[in-house]
């Protein structure tokens, strides 16, 4: 097996054998999501260790890390299986969030992403909208949008695929900010939509292939809620579409996916707000260690379900929306607990207390 570089490795024999134990790994990683069928098409690691060949071939030699590489030479499979997993999920995991998503809104998720963590930029989101502003101030009105044409703009000086890196996204957001400030006269907050709509206006390509398409499982969203764009505006936001949605569906999915123990420490945790202590007493624990590596687990998949969701996902978190959400999920788990008169026992995986 030729591993001298990631293109003969691809293509050697063995290749594939390699691949199917990351395939192993990457489907134990996944099964906390519960995802659906849809979401996760695969039917066995044959399948999916095919998939990770097509995400290793479409890379180029220098955009992978190059320890994945000496890990590979070194043949330590474990810890190439893992690294390789980790890498694959987040690719499969993102492609996920955004193709439930027109470009549009795909483009507008990658605006929020690049500004809400860029230097010397104030940024606030809420359920309705999201804004900033290079000038500070919190207490500062909306700057209305401008109807214009991409002559109205100035040349830009670059290739469409070009703009959506984070250097040339926070210098246009600068220009677009001084652009509105110069035709309205009003010092205050942009609209991150309104700057979207420029990205569309000066680079239309990024928006051709506009479609519509609803969320995983039929979960549409359904029209009305607290805000309603405009007849010329592209349609709603990523983060209000998932706020339109009915929440109670994506709370019962994540909670069918996880087992009754993970959902009473999470209804005593956060529910109750008892101590770990309380927790193992209440559910028969030997001591603390019991409910923590329940919680610990618990927790780690309602992050993980949550990176699915525009609005519940770190990168476009909205606290309401995420605040709405766990109470549904903690109103699910409370039946956990009600009414058990056993004690919940260990299992031999869990570590315990002497």
């Amino acid at each position: 097996m030729d591993t001298s570089t990631w293109e003969a490795w691809i293509d050697s024999p063995g290749c594939f054998a390699v691949l199917e134990r990351c395939a192993a790994t990457v489907s134990r990683k996944i099964k906390p999501l519960n995802l659906s069928s849809r979401q996760w098409p695969y039917e066995d690691n044959r399948e999916l260790a095919a998939e990770i060949w097509a995400f290793l071939k479409e890379k180029k030699e220098g955009s992978l890390p190059p320890d994945l590489l000496r890990l590979l030479q070194n043949a330590d499979w474990s810890r190439f299986a893992g690294y390789l997993s980790t890498l694959f999920i987040n690719h499969a995991l993102d492609r996920l969030r955004t193709r439930e998503m027109s470009p549009w809104h795909a483009l507008y998720r990658r605006v929020r992403q690049v500004l809400s963590n860029a230097d010397g930029i104030h940024y606030k989101a809420g359920r309705e909208a999201a804004f900033y502003s290079w000038e500070s101030g919190e207490d500062r009105p909306v700057i209305p949008p401008v109807d214009a044409t991409p002559r109205d703009w100035p040349d830009p000086g670059m290739k469409p695929a070009e703009s959506v890196t984070q250097v040339n996204l926070i210098s246009l957001s600068k220009t677009f900010e001084r652009l509105l400030v110069e035709r309205t006269g009003v010092h205050g907050w942009v609209p991150v939509r309104s700057f979207v709509n420029f990205l569309g206006t000066l680079f239309p390509e990024l928006l051709e292939s506009y479609r519509e398409v609803p969320l995983p499982d039929g979960d549409a969203p359904r029209p009305g809620g607290p805000y309603l764009a405009p007849p010329s505006d592209p349609g709603l936001t990523a983060e209000e579409a998932a706020a339109l949605a009915d929440l109670a569906p994506l709370a019962e999915q994540f909670v069918k996916g996880i087992d009754v123990k993970k959902r009473a420490v999470l209804h005593l945790k956060y529910g109750m707000d008892l101590s770990l202590e309380e927790m193992a007493r209440r559910l028969g624990y030997k001591g603390p260690s019991g409910p923590l590596y329940q919680l610990t687990l618990a927790e780690d998949a309602l992050r993980g379900f949550c990176s699915l969701w525009p609005g519940l996902s770190p990168e476009d978190l909205d606290q309401n929306l995420f605040g709405e959400f766990v109470v549904r999920v903690l109103d699910l788990c409370k039946s956990a607990v009600e009414g058990r008169s056993d004690p919940m026992k260990e299992d031999e995986t869990e570590p315990s207390d002497e």
